[in-house]
């Protein structure tokens, strides 16, 4: 897949699973969605997409996945 679509489609779940925050339940199913894309901040590609996001983008990963970065 072209470098274009990783960004966006990373961009795309992360805002994705960080509005099914503030739904009942929502945390679990975004927690799987992020787990399911393989995204996390370990990843340099996608903490290098996530960062450019926001912090609260940043928090949201960070918490959801468990990852310490």
């Amino acid at each position: 897949m072209p470098k274009c679509c990783d960004k966006i489609l990373t961009s795309y779940i992360v805002c994705t699973a960080h509005e099914f925050c503030r739904e009942q339940y929502g945390e679990d199913f975004a927690r799987n969605m992020l787990k399911d894309a393989g995204i996390s901040m370990s990843n340099e590609d996608d903490a290098e997409i996530i960062t450019s996001l926001g912090e609260q983008y940043i928090e949201t990963v960070k918490r959801l996945t468990g990852d310490p970065q």
